[in-house]
């Protein structure tokens, strides 16, 4: 927990002045496209298909934002740590600040960069497959990727590290679900999409690298030897 949130802090300051004012750029686009097609269509239409009350909630730009995003990183870096934790914990290794970078450094190429391959980062606005195919797609690539990371790491006989590369490229040979290109590719700019997606994969790297090298900082100080190595 205190691994989890003291990177939550420190990946909160770094993502609001690099990924945050892409996404902001992003809307502009987007908020742009949609005025733009409820105009084409008649404005009596758009009033009539939507129902009274519908108005969808969404937290106000500034503090109200950046602090319910915040929040949001408490709660997944808090959770990511826990899942670090226990790999740690059936490794059945005493770890540090040192070797916890490399756990980290696992968790980024598990959770970001090797599902990224397949489905980069989506800026608000752009194009994508169907959520449902997209999110079983990702599942199914984490799982492969710990799975073959593992034995590529651990395993020592060369037949299980055959199997377990194999088992980490199938998802990319399967292929991950692409979206329609028939209507186009958004109102997004391309240019800011890929900003976006360099930027994304840099500060998610940044907060594996933090949330890992925590991990093992606090697990050196507060766990016992005994309890790891059992």
């Amino acid at each position: 927990m205190f691994a989890g949130f003291l990177t939550a802090v420190i990946y909160s300051l770094v993502q609001a002045v690099t990924v945050t004012p892409l996404i902001f750029e992003a809307e502009f686009y987007e908020a742009q496209a949609t005025s733009q097609g409820q105009e084409s269509s008649g404005s009596r239409i758009v009033l009539d298909e939507a129902p009274a009350g519908a108005a969808r909630w969404e937290p106000q730009d500034g503090i109200e934002r950046y602090g319910f995003t915040f929040l949001a990183n408490v709660v997944a870096a808090i959770g990511f740590a826990l899942v670090l934790v226990a790999a740690i914990m059936v490794r059945g290794r005493h770890i540090d600040a040192r070797s916890g970078l490399l756990w980290g450094l696992s968790g980024f190429l598990i959770f970001a960069l090797m599902p990224a391959l397949g489905l980069p980062p989506e800026v608000p606005g752009g194009t994508a497959a169907p959520l449902e195919a997209r999110q079983i797609w990702y599942a199914a690539t984490v799982v492969a990727t710990a799975a073959g990371l593992g034995g590529l790491v651990f395993a020592k006989p060369v037949w299980i590290k055959v199997v377990a590369l194999v088992i980490l490229l199938a998802p990319h040979l399967i292929g991950a679900p692409l979206p329609d290109l028939g209507e186009g590719v958004g109102p997004v700019p391309q240019e800011l999409a890929a900003r976006y997606v360099v930027w994304s994969l840099a500060t998610t790297l940044f907060f594996w690298a933090i949330l890992g090298t925590l991990c093992g900082y606090f697990f050196r100080r507060f766990v016992p030897d005994r309890l790891a190595q059992t």
